[in-house]
């Protein structure tokens, strides 16, 4: 139906725009995440430099040093190990930091790859919901003009019904002897015929306008006036005749030609009522 592609269309569009908005939140965090990394980097070369010169202006403790400076040749080697030791330390900071950044660097770019998708995605989703919210939009527009088409023609249908029973009572009493029983109104039977479409401007030879419900019949095998239920098409009434409606045959008027050939050429069983 309509309204299941439409609500369908709506929710593939909201889907799309949570990934994409997923995906923006996942470049900012990566980017935060990477300025943070070039921070670090920063920072871990200036101390790496700092304790590479501390190291070449050390040079190798002399005696002289070790006098004027440290209190031992132990205190002044273990001063040069942890400066060595230090260095290799940030020497590995700037190791790992070096290979988060081209990791984030690599995220960052598959995530930037997405976009172009997932805009287009957003594009596609937009048309359809726009497509679809026209078709229902005219959809309603043409119920409502069909129903304001149905509505002006229900009084002239009644009044063919009207004509229609004075004309049977109006035969009955002059047919009818005096002494006979009067009779009974008929039960609702089925018939089974080969409904037409059609779509014609003009009136009916009972004076009716042609609208929706009129059913152009055979009158010796549906009297003018008879009202129906068609499976499909809804109530009507025999109010016109036509050349080619002989037999077992009715012919059911539609507004547009599109909906008449729609309609076709079809086999039903409809429901008489006497």
């Amino acid at each position: 139906m309509l309204e299941t592609r439409q609500a369908a269309a709506a929710a593939a569009l909201a889907s799309v725009g949570r990934r994409a908005t997923a995906t923006e939140k996942q470049l900012n965090e990566v980017a935060r995440r990477t300025a943070s990394a070039r921070g670090t980097l920063r920072k871990a070369h200036r101390l790496l430099a700092l304790r590479l010169r501390t190291l070449y202006e050390a040079g190798d403790p002399d005696p002289l040093a070790l006098m004027l400076g440290a209190g031992s040749l132990q205190e002044a080697l273990d001063g040069l190990d942890g400066l060595r030791f230090a260095a290799q330390h940030d020497r590995d900071i700037i190791a790992d930091t070096t290979v988060a950044r081209r990791r984030l660097a690599r995220l960052a770019g598959a995530l930037r790859a997405r976009r172009p998708t997932l805009a287009r995605l957003r594009d596609q989703a937009a048309v359809q919901v726009a497509a679809l919210g026209r078709a229902a939009a005219a959809r309603r527009a043409y119920l409502s003009r069909l129903a304001s088409e149905r509505g002006p023609n229900q009084s002239g249908i009644a009044a063919v019904q009207a004509e229609a029973s004075a004309a049977r009572e109006g035969t009955q009493r002059v047919w009818t002897p005096a002494a006979a029983v009067p009779a009974r109104a008929q039960a609702p039977r089925a018939l089974t015929v080969r409904a037409v479409g059609y779509s014609l401007e003009g009136s009916t030879v009972t004076g009716v306008p042609v609208g929706w419900g009129i059913v152009a019949v055979d009158p010796t095998v549906i009297p003018l006036g008879t009202r129906l239920t068609i499976p499909g098409y809804g109530e009507g009434v025999a109010a016109d005749t036509g050349p080619g409606v002989a037999g077992a045959t009715i012919d059911l008027w539609f507004p547009s030609r599109a909906q008449a050939l729609a309609w076709g050429s079809r086999t039903i069983t409809v429901t008489v009522h006497s």
